[in-house]
């Protein structure tokens, strides 16, 4: 896969290449060119907005049977929700700027694996502060967080943006994707809400 790698995720790289993968990293501007030879674009945890011609060059890359692989986190933090949503927004999924937390009386976390391609022989998933997903309609859940968990509305004021973890009136409970997978042309699109599973341990 073509790799955007921020610090802290040479672990993603590495997994990748152990599996087989070619790696490189993208240095320049994504282009339709530099995607001609790619199977796997990974974009984890961008900080920086693509341009309009990037967003068009992945959409492509997507649609004539390349795989997408975008990875995101809690509350825009570092701006990676900004930098993401209007890439896999065309793909009819979105980052919200929230935090998925456990309720207090929960005793153990409550994020499984929808059952699926992707999903079989997962024994676990990491889910660590992450967050959750917007789906329209085409896009699956593949991690789905149940009822003892909640959504927590972020706070720009706070540290890394997160809200006061506590649920409140009107943040929603259960039934939210925390992973999902959007079949678009002859590619796949796959977004995560969390990144602690592939970060450096």
């Amino acid at each position: 896969p073509e790799l955007e790698a921020p610090p802290g995720h040479a672990r993603f790289a590495a997994l990748a290449a152990q599996d087989g993968f070619a790696v490189r990293i993208a240095t320049a501007p994504l282009s339709s060119a530099a995607l001609a030879d790619v199977s796997i674009l990974g974009l984890p945890m961008p900080t920086q907005p693509f341009t309009a011609s990037e967003r068009e060059a992945i959409q492509q890359f997507v649609e004539a049977g390349g795989g997408l692989l975008a990875i995101g986190d809690h509350t825009d933090v570092d701006g990676t929700s900004s930098a993401l949503n209007p890439v896999i927004g065309s793909f009819g999924v979105h980052l919200r700027f929230d935090t998925v937390w456990r309720r207090p009386d929960a005793a153990v976390p409550d994020i499984a694996a929808a059952p699926g391609p992707l999903t079989i022989g997962l024994p676990r998933w990491y889910s660590s502060v992450g967050g959750s997903l917007e789906l329209d309609a085409g896009a699956t859940a593949v991690m789905l967080g149940g009822a003892m968990v909640f959504s927590d509305a972020g706070s720009l004021d706070a540290d890394a943006r997160l809200g006061d973890a506590r649920h409140g009136p009107g943040e929603p409970v259960g039934d939210l994707p925390t992973a999902a997978l959007r079949a678009q042309g002859r590619g796949r699109v796959v977004v995560l809400a969390d990144s602690a599973a592939l970060q450096n341990v």
